[in-house]
Order: structure tokens, then sequence, then C-alpha cells
């Protein structure tokens, strides 16, 4: 499952079922928004990669995560991220793991601006 990039709008813009990728709850947005737009607070930040629990016979199913990346963070670049997304989960046990789906680089998202 490859993991793809994506727009500002792409995520936050409802899907046919009335969703938005990333959530429709203000506060988090927010926030997320800021870690790619204010350079001087986080200067850092090369992005943020959205992960999902997508194993549909987990009671964790549909859970998520958004994670920043850049120097100095967990996560350091979003290419080995590219290359292997299966490789690079969140959580303890199967049933909780998280894989990356998703994500949007500091660069492009500010060259839309």
């Amino acid at each position: 499952m490859p993991i793809t990039e994506k727009t500002w709008k792409e995520v936050t813009t409802p899907n046919e079922r009335g969703r938005a990728l990333l959530g429709d709850h203000p506060e988090f947005r927010r926030e997320v928004l800021e870690r790619l737009e204010d350079t001087n607070k986080w200067p850092n930040v090369l992005g943020i990669v959205f992960f999902e629990n997508v194993t549909l016979d987990s009671s964790h199913c549909g859970a998520t995560q958004v994670l920043v990346y850049g120097p100095g963070h967990t996560l350091a670049a979003i290419e080995p991220l590219i290359a292997n997304p299966m490789q690079h989960r969140l959580g303890d046990l199967p049933s909780t793991f998280q894989y990356p789906q998703w994500y949007i680089t500091r660069a492009a998202h500010l060259a839309t601006k």
C-alpha cells in the first residue's frame, strides 16, 4: 500500500460520506496547520504524516495519529516511509498497528499559499 502526498485542501474537504481525511475537530486542525505554516515556532518541521489502523477485524480499526517529520523529530525524513511504508508503523500489537497513509510537505503546502 503506497503512501501518497496530499494537499491541505484534499485532507480537509469532506468526502462522499461527509468526512474529511484529517477529521473535523477544529482545534486539532489548527494545531496541525500551525506546524506546517509557522516556520519560526516549528523550524525543524518538514511536514506531517498521517497514520491509521486499517486492520478491519481489529477493535482499533480507524484509530489515527499525525506525526511531524524533520530533523530532531522521531521521523527525520519522509523518504524511508515512501520507500517502504509497511516497515514504519506505530503501535505495540498487530491489532493496534497504525501505518502511514499520506503526508503533506511544508514546502509544497507553503508554495500554495
